[in-house]
């Protein structure tokens, strides 16, 4: 299979300005890079935002991710990202050196975020730590689809990741498959909001008991992702209920040795109009008891 690093860079056609303060272009999703049945992955549509912010921030250097570090984008999804369709990706420089982008498709603007350096350094996972390694082995698993990119039991590009949970922790320990490694021994870079994406959304689908989208997610780099065993955790207490229907959660991405790779702030927004939506993928893969224990109003709809 060719390697996801390639894959990835081959989904983008950009093109930068003479000047160099600006990048337009395309980026196209394949089916494999889905998160709802027929729409991208929020965390793979962060992965997009973070290619175009190296690109507008290297000023010509090629656009590699890992080369830009350490980067932010804080992104706010406005709507469905399309597969199999090229989505028009506009982005400027600011006058304070960061750089906002939009990407927009055929019924508007889908995405809106600004790139740039983070404020500080990474902070301090060790206060979890012990806690976390206290209470991993009582644990549950969270459901499933088949053609996620994080969570697909059957998607041929997917991580096969599936998240485990309990009172105090979501969390996994996993190191990513042979395609996404790179011959310099590191991992591709997207892993980083693909995973931070998806345990954001799990943060706040738990709370809710109710599927629900990541409309805000706000994803810091600050190393290169290596391509052994991560370790990505959020810890239930540090969610914050902004209304009835919304949470707002971090999580880290860090090493064995716990050093932090990146970290997140997402919003997730629960949504009947999505459990619809969700629910038959969930469905169909048979783990009615995850279900029941996540969503018991809609495991036995």
């Amino acid at each position: 299979m060719e390697p996801m690093e390639e894959f990835f860079a081959g989904r983008f056609a950009l093109r930068r300005s003479a000047d160099g303060r600006a990048v337009t272009g395309e980026v196209t999703f394949t089916r494999d890079l889905q998160g709802p049945p027929d729409r991208g992955h929020g965390g793979g549509v962060m992965a997009a935002c973070l290619r175009v912010a190296a690109e507008m921030m290297q000023r010509g250097r090629g656009g590699a991710v890992a080369g830009a570090l350490p980067l932010r984008v804080a992104m706010a999804l406005k709507g469905e990202f399309p597969l199999g369709a090229a989505v028009r990706v506009e982005a400027e420089g600011t006058p304070d050196a960061t750089c906002a982008i939009r990407l927009v498709g055929g019924k508007g603007v889908i995405v809106e975020a600004m790139g740039g350096p983070p404020p500080g350094p990474p902070p301090d996972p060790q206060p979890d730590r012990p806690r976390w390694e206290a209470l991993r082995q009582t644990s549950l698993t969270v459901p499933g689809t088949a053609g996620c990119l994080a969570c697909g039991s059957t998607n041929p590009r997917g991580l096969f990741m599936r998240l485990e949970y309990n009172e105090a922790f979501v969390w996994k320990v996993i190191t990513p498959r042979p395609h996404f490694q790179n011959p310099d021994g590191t991992a591709f870079w997207g892993v980083a909001p693909i995973i931070l994406d998806e345990i954001g959304w799990w943060l706040g689908a738990l709370q809710a008991q109710e599927f629900g989208v990541t409309n805000v997610v706000d994803v810091t780099m600050y190393r290169p992702v290596p391509a052994g065993a991560l370790i990505v955790l959020g810890n239930r207490a540090g969610l914050r209920q902004l209304n009835k229907r919304t949470w707002r959660a971090s999580a880290f991405l860090a090493d064995p040795a716990w050093n932090v790779l990146a970290t997140a702030e997402v919003e997730f927004a629960a949504s009947r109009v999505y459990s619809k939506l969700l629910m038959p993928a969930f469905a169909a893969a048979g783990e009615r008891e995850a279900l029941r224990r996540v969503f018991p109003k809609y495991a036995d709809a």
